[in-house]
């Protein structure tokens, strides 16, 4: 029966993965920056398969130090940068457009609208990016009106990828964050 841990924590800036024994000791890490681009001024963007591909190998970096195969694993934990958004295509998981930084200002005009409206949404918040993150991808309002486009922040991403497509979940904290709470 499987009994490691895996804690897995995707930043702006690295994707850090650990492994713990059932006694709680680090038996394998790894450690693999992440790239940040900023096509136009306030704009920060990241290549959504980069990071996936990121991912995965911090992963098996961090289970070839502790001398492990994934099926050993019991548990994955992941935390993530929060408010940034990906979207992909429902049916294979394929991201369609960069991951948009939390700190991506894109969302000022849009904050300022929902504000004004009555909803205190911060710019960075994805509630104010995701209409122009959409709008970007081609006959993307369509597509997610047909219920082709999936969306969500970087830990629904990675997890739908994590399980092969069968998860479309976040926690709490991330969709506070978020804006849609």
């Amino acid at each position: 029966m499987p009994e490691f841990l895996l804690g897995l924590d995707v930043g702006t800036t690295s994707a850090r993965a650990l492994v713990f024994d059932p006694a709680g000791k680090v038996t394998g890490a790894a450690q693999i920056p992440l790239t940040n681009a900023n096509p136009f001024p306030g704009l920060v963007e990241q290549d959504a398969t980069s990071l996936w591909e990121c991912v995965r190998s911090t992963i098996a970096r961090a289970l070839d130090t502790a001398g492990l195969r994934p099926d050993d694993l019991a548990s994955i934990g992941v935390t993530t940068q929060r408010s940034s958004i990906v979207i992909w295509e429902r049916a294979d998981i394929e991201p369609v457009a960069p991951v948009v930084v939390w700190s991506d200002l894109r969302g000022v005009g849009r904050a300022a609208e929902l504000k004004s409206d009555g909803h205190p949404v911060m710019a960075v918040a994805a509630a104010a990016k995701l209409e122009a993150v959409v709008d970007a991808v081609p006959d993307g309002r369509s597509r997610a009106e047909r219920g082709d486009l999936a969306w969500g922040t970087v830990d629904s991403y990675l997890v739908s990828r994590l399980s092969g497509g069968a998860l479309h979940v976040t926690d709490y904290s991330s969709a506070w964050s978020s804006g849609y709470l």
